[in-house]
């Protein structure tokens, strides 16, 4: 049993061993972070569903038997909403966010192996590319 002046020095292994139990964890972590993300994706696209469907199916319902001004009222009402712009906008923001996360991933990965490939390349004479960790070309280069 170490007095309380001494100090605990983990081996080389011991300290291995404690790095390897860390990342499981962090691997696990993120492992749930990305479940909760799509649940929570399915639950909001599951209410954008549900919204929709509940506007399309009062459509009928509020134009039927209706005399024609009322029904030229709410086409106009619903041609000054312009759906048609708002679609091409929500695709264009959706493809920005998709484009922006794969590449967010793709740095990831691309930092995560540079890490590893630092560990185990042991060539002085190598030379690099030039870029940085994450594969962007450093600014001012």
């Amino acid at each position: 049993m170490p007095n309380e002046n001494q100090v605990f020095i983990p081996s080389q292994e011991q300290v291995a061993v404690a790095e390897i139990m860390l990342r499981q964890a962090q691997v696990r972590h993120q492992n749930y972070q990305l479940v909760l993300m799509a649940f929570r994706n399915l639950v909001v696209g599951g209410v954008v569903l549900a919204c929709v469907w509940m506007i399309v199916n009062a459509l009928p319902g509020l134009v039927a038997g209706k005399n024609p001004e009322e029904i030229a009222a709410l086409a106009t009402l619903v041609e000054s909403f312009g759906l048609s712009s708002m679609v091409g906008y929500v695709v264009a923001m959706l493809t920005t966010v998709g484009w922006l996360y794969e590449r967010n991933g793709k740095k990831r990965a691309i930092k995560e192996k540079s890490r590893y490939q630092k560990l185990v390349e042991v060539e002085p004479q190598r030379s690099t590319s030039g870029l940085t960790v994450t594969g962007d070309t450093p600014k001012g280069g």
